[in-house]
């Protein structure tokens, strides 16, 4: 395993400050494509995005590196997109993870858009339990149940509580597949409501889609009120990365802002090399948040609006304007992360 004074930034800090903490979760997207659009993705998912499919030999990087970094407890976490519309890729990768004696993977996550009868949820989740799927995770709630029928969620969780048991399935959120929310025949007014309650009563991250779609829901804070506070909390504590189908890397829950890819340099050599006063205009989030970014944004022709829902909507939005006019293209990508804008859903990889 890994001890923190491995890592640069750690080396040369005050021994009373908050140290990098170590890695020791990973989830890694299958795909950014997904059969819903929901509105409080945190990515650009959908159904038009394009993207390639995560290889095995990415998953297996993943995976191997991590376990240098924690030990026993590393923890891999598969989604997407949605990993259904890419069943064969998934199969592979989790026979290659199983082949490779690393254990199962911790969670699949998945939207049951495809446990639409009862064989194909048998065959399914008993492959998931015979390559050592610790649990499965199921989506249910208002935004997906937009695109998904509920039916298929109910009967997937039933099924595989069935042949997994009821410790290793979650639904998330159970309250909304018990007594559904089914927004997919409410007028603009209703559904913004039922979305609404919803982030009230479960957190939601407003980068990605949810930034435009929801961040304007939400209760409005001004930006003096956000530039208050910065990121270091954020990038210092983690414990883990998002990794996407080319091998980006994302810290913690911060989607769309590359601090490395996987093919190029092990995630535990990436590790090691993290000093986020030295990377730019993380370094600015590291010091300042969002807000600090405001100088060079409104040099470039960024109009920021009065209020944002708050420090992740401001950042989302800044960064939307970076990539959309080829700043920081190095940190600010990939595609698939600001398809959300773009207005067709669409996505090159």
């Amino acid at each position: 395993m890994i001890d923190l004074n491995d890592n640069i930034y750690n080396q040369t800090i005050a021994r009373s400050e908050p140290k990098f903490k170590v890695w020791t979760w990973a989830g890694v997207m299958v795909t950014y494509r997904c059969t819903a659009a929901c509105r409080f993705c945190y990515y650009g998912c959908g159904p038009g995005v394009k993207s390639p499919v995560l290889s095995v030999e990415t998953a297996i990087s993943v995976y191997t590196s991590l376990k240098r970094l924690a030990g026993d407890a590393a923890k891999i976490h598969l989604s997407g997109g949605e990993v259904g519309v890419e069943w064969e890729g998934l199969s592979s990768i989790l026979k290659a993870i199983q082949a490779e004696g690393l254990g199962g993977v911790e969670e699949v996550e998945t939207n049951a858009f495809w446990a639409t009868d009862a064989k194909i949820v048998t065959e399914r989740v008993r492959f998931l339990d015979e390559t050592g799927v610790k649990t499965l995770k199921i989506s249910a709630d208002p935004f997906h149940q937009e695109f998904v029928d509920i039916e298929n969620v109910r009967r997937l969780a039933r099924m595989a509580e069935d042949i997994l048991g009821a410790d290793r399935v979650k639904v998330r959120w159970k309250e909304y597949m018990d007594d559904p929310v089914l927004t997919a025949g409410m007028c603009q007014h209703d559904r913004d409501q039922a979305h609404l309650e919803s982030i009230s009563k479960f957190k939601a991250r407003f980068t990605g889609r949810a930034a435009f779609e929801l961040g304007p829901l939400a209760p409005q804070k001004t930006v003096e009120e956000i530039a208050k506070h910065n990121c270091a909390s954020q990038f210092l504590g983690a414990k883990g990365v998002h990794i996407d189908p080319m091998g980006n890397v994302f810290n913690g829950l911060c989607s769309g802002i590359i601090i490395g890819n996987i093919n190029q340099t092990p995630l535990d050599q990436l590790w090691k090399q993290i000093d986020w006063r030295s990377m730019g205009l993380i370094d600015i989030l590291f010091r300042s948040g969002p807000a600090g970014m405001l100088e060079k944004a409104d040099k470039a022709g960024f109009k920021a609006s009065r209020y944002y829902s708050g420090s992740c909507h401001l950042c989302t939005s800044i960064r939307d304007f970076f990539y959309k006019t080829g700043n920081h293209k190095s940190i600010i990508g990939p595609a698939q992360c600001y398809a959300y804008a773009s207005g067709d859903g669409d996505a090159n990889s």
